[in-house]
């Protein structure tokens, strides 16, 4: 079996699969994924996981499940904290994510942080 990494070009909306450009966008031009951003501020006890409740940075138009994946940087890796990746309901005004502090020290999470 090959394994081939993916990965997601933000600037140009593409799924990139070895050499292969997938377009992440719907007929009407809108993108088929949108941000996920923490609510407000909010303090993940070290060695502990809970859900945090985020808000979806922009609309999915009429998709009404998404998949949740985490980024690979940002404040959530920086601060050693792991999101679990889930499918959400698009149609909510709250994403519930499920994170886990790696280590003893808590993290403060600032509201608007992209998980």
């Amino acid at each position: 079996m090959h394994q081939a990494g993916a990965q997601i070009d933000l600037d140009k909306l593409q799924l990139v699969i070895v050499n292969q450009r997938i377009d992440c966008r719907t007929r009407d031009d809108r993108p088929l994924y949108a941000r996920v951003v923490v609510e407000s501020d909010i303090r993940v006890p070290g060695d502990h996981e809970m859900i945090v409740p985020c808000n979806l940075a922009s609309d999915w138009g009429k998709a009404k499940l998404g998949l949740l994946e985490p980024i690979d940087q940002g404040m959530f890796s920086q601060s050693s904290i792991l999101v679990a990746r889930g499918l959400v309901s698009t149609g909510n005004v709250t994403v519930h994510v499920k994170a886990m502090k790696v280590g003893r020290e808590d993290r403060l999470l600032k509201r608007g942080t992209v998980c």
